[in-house]
Formats: structure tokens, sequence, C-alpha cells
């Protein structure tokens, strides 16, 4: 029988020092040899006609990707669907939740040993393959991955040194999504407005008591959240051209803001969500329990805090749009995730062909099942459409948030020297500034600062 191999945790330590399994492995000392190889095979490519799926010999390809249980039981079922299709052809897979799955993969990437087809963020092909040779150039490939199903303005996006080096899955942004049933307790409706949100910490504080919140936002989340704020007060993207928008002077404005949530008892501190284990938000017993009635969410991660709710609650779980009140129309949108295939896979082809599977062609698609967010891909999305393969929460998330989104993200915001949890620079200030450690004006001379150094780190 064939295997799928499954890691649902990683010891980040052991696991970085021993690398992961590879298509084709590389000894550090024969860089010139891969640098051979590679040029041997696209040669061989050029030279070659109309490209045609092995179906004779055994093949083995390799498979990474990160995400929930739902995640990882659609695609392992996506993959079996494709090796019953391609019976010579063998997925072996290797995945686990987001915790620690940037930094292995980085060092995967940089030691030319990570798995052959690969989901990535989109920032990973500035942050890992800014010389264009992690990952290989998908439009070679067109005889077997279509690329044509996907938005032009998208593979724009996932071009490197002009070529096609990521595939996208689909795009994404963020709105508000309120467990109704909490509001519902306390007599009021869900908050419309930036006046009936700070109005509605005082009501859940009089009514519920000191233990629930409107809304609830971790680190990251604050950071996201004050750049729609700062969008919505300015009305000027967060950064253009590698250079930071906002002074250090508007950036206060922005920690003043959750200061002033957290003074009105919209938001709990941070501390307080470290004290109820809340990483993710949707795994605390606050959130399961109705004591945390809100989040700001991505609208691919959806589910996951719907389905943390007891079942009769469930229906009562809402996305709306961001709040009115503002003077102008913040927050942006970003290809949520892509799959690309590395420069070391023996079997581009067949790699290639498994893409168009999962992302093209009803089997795939539909075992796939909107796991990813509403597709991308225009043939996915009809097939998703005349399947009902979506939950309706999903399609109904993706059009609040995409339509409300203005700016597109920049590259370096997600950075891994900013945003990686615990250490990046997002974290530690918005931490220290919870804990009272930075005022407004420190926390935004910080933060300018460091995000400038990682804009001018490349130039």
């Amino acid at each position: 029988m064939k295997k799928i191999v499954r890691y649902s945790a990683f010891f980040m330590a052991g696991i970085m020092a021993f690398g992961v399994t590879a298509c084709a492995p590389v000894n550090p000392g024969t860089q010139n040899d891969t640098q051979a190889a590679e040029s041997s095979t696209a040669q061989s490519q050029e030279s070659m006609g109309p490209m045609e799926i092995n179906t004779e010999d055994e093949i083995t390809l390799t498979m990474s990707w990160w995400g929930g249980d739902s995640r990882h039981e659609a695609t392992q079922k996506a993959i079996e669907a494709f090796e019953a299709k391609y019976p010579n052809i063998n997925i072996e897979a290797t995945f686990s939740g987001w915790s620690g799955w940037e930094e292995k993969m980085g060092l995967a990437f940089s030691n030319k040993n990570a798995e052959d087809i690969v989901q990535i963020n989109w920032n990973w092909l500035t942050a890992f393959d800014g010389d264009g040779s992690v990952f290989l150039d998908l439009s070679d490939y067109s005889d077997v991955l279509d690329l044509s199903q996907f938005p032009d303005d998208a593979i724009e996006q996932s071009k490197v040194n002009g070529e096609v080096h990521a595939v996208p899955v689909a795009m994404t942004a963020r709105t508000m999504v309120w467990n109704k049933n909490t509001f519902d307790k306390a007599g009021i409706e869900i908050p419309a407005t930036w006046d009936e949100l700070l109005a509605a910490g005082e009501t859940f504080q009089t009514v519920l008591g000191d233990e629930y919140y409107p809304m609830v936002l971790t680190e990251y989340d604050r950071m996201i959240f004050m750049v729609w704020y700062l969008e919505s007060m300015y009305g000027k993207d967060w950064v253009t051209d590698g250079t930071l928008n906002y002074t250090e002077e508007e950036i206060q404005e922005g920690f003043a803001m959750l200061q002033q949530l957290e003074d009105k008892h919209v938001i709990p501190t941070i501390q307080m969500i470290k004290d109820y284990g809340a990483d993710p938000i949707d795994k605390s017993d606050r959130w399961i329990n109705g004591y945390w009635a809100g989040i700001h969410a991505w609208d691919t991660g959806v589910m996951p805090p719907k389905l943390a709710l007891p079942e009769d609650q469930q229906s009562g779980f809402t996305p709306a749009s961001m709040f009115e009140g503002l003077p102008y129309k913040g927050g942006f949108k970003k290809i949520s995730m892509e799959f690309a295939i590395t420069s070391t896979c023996e079997h581009p082809v067949e790699a290639a062909a498994f893409l168009n599977f999962i992302l093209n062609e009803e089997e795939g698609v539909m075992a796939m099942s909107g796991e990813r967010g509403v597709p991308a891909s225009a043939a996915g999305l009809k097939i998703a459409q005349e399947n009902n393969i979506l939950d309706p929460l999903v399609i109904e998330t993706s059009n609040l948030a995409l339509e409300a989104a203005e700016y597109v993200l920049d590259p370096y915001f997600e950075d891994a020297e900013l945003k990686t949890s615990g250490e990046g620079l997002y974290y530690k200030v918005m931490s220290a500034h919870s804990y009272d450690q930075m005022t407004d004006e420190e926390a935004a001379k910080e933060l300018a600062e460091g995000i400038t150094e990682v804009l001018n780190r490349d130039k």
C-alpha cells in the first residue's frame, strides 16, 4: 500500500538540524554539480516536444504544507485521488500547523532539501527565492499545468525575474467575524460603526461581566488591525515602493487606538490572551464558550473558529463588513497562499500535473473541498460552485473581505524579521505596548524604525 507520511508536530531544533527529505538530495559540497544538473535539465526540456505525464515508471514525489486537521484530511484525499488516476506515481506528504513552519522551510530551501511540491506564502518568493534559484518556472510546464485559468494580476505577482515561480491558490483579505450569540446575550446588535464598537465594550462588561469582550486581537492581529485603522484614517497605503508611508506621529495614533480598545474593555490584554492559551484563538475556552465574541479574520480561515463553537452556536457565527464612521476605506488583500515546485525536483512534469489536478480538475478540486479558500482558478471556482463544495460562510466572508480591501499587501509586510511568532518585531512591540512596557510614542518609534530597516535591507 502507498504510504502518506504525516508529521503532526515538529521539534524544531531536531528538524532544523537534519532538514527534510527531498526529491533529489543535494550534497552542500557539490553545488557546481547541482548547477550543472539543473542546467542539463533545462536544456533537455527546451529540446523536447510537448510534455507528457509518465504513466509507466515508478515515480515518487514529495509534498509539504501547513494547516489544520480539515486541510490535512482534504489534501490527503486529493493525493489519494491523484495516485488512483496515476498508479505509478506515489506522493509522500509532510504537514503540520503553522508554528515554526516558516523557519523550518526557510532552512530547507537554503539547504536545497525541501519537498518537490510546496505550499508557500506569497512573500516567500521575496524572502527565499529572490535570486530565482529555489523554484521552477511553471510556465515551462504549461502543457500539463493550465496557468490561463488564473487572474493575470495574480500570476504577475507570482513572478520572480520574469518567471512564474508559483501558482496562486486563492486571494484573501480580512474582515470582522462575530459570535452573534454573545451579542444577543448582551442585548445589543453586532457593531457596524466605530462608535458602536467602543460602546459595546462597556455593555459587555456591565451586562455580562468582566470576563466578556466584544473582540480579541493577538499581537499579529493587532498589527493588521492597526494598519486597517490607519489606512481608514489617512487614505494611503502602508508601504509604497519599499517606503513606509506613515510617520511615527501617525503610527502613534494607531497605538493610541489599541490602548483605547483595551481601556474601554473592547479587547483583552495580551497577558490575558496568553493566560487562556489562545494560540490559536479558536483553541481557547474563552472563544469556544462565547466569552470573546469577535475576531478580525482572514476569509480563508473562518471555518476553524466556527467549528470550534458548540454545534448549537455555530449558526450565530456571522461575518460582517469593517466598521463605518472613519474617513476612508482601509485594509489590504493578498494572494493567500501558493504552490510551487522546487528546483531540485526530479519529476517536474508529474509535479505540475498534480498541481493542475488539485487546482483545475473536477476530481482534485472536489477532494480539496475549499480548504484553502475560494479558488483563484476560474475552472476551480466553477467546479466548486457547481458542486456546492464551498461553505456559504466562506463565500460570504470572502465577498465581504475582498470587496472592502482597497490596498495590496507589500511583500515585506510578512517578512520573518517582522512576523515570526513570538520573535518578530510585530510581536515584540505589540506585546510590550500591551504590557505597558512601551508608551504609544515609544512603540511607534520602535515599529517605524524596525520596518524601515527591513525595507532597506535588500536595497
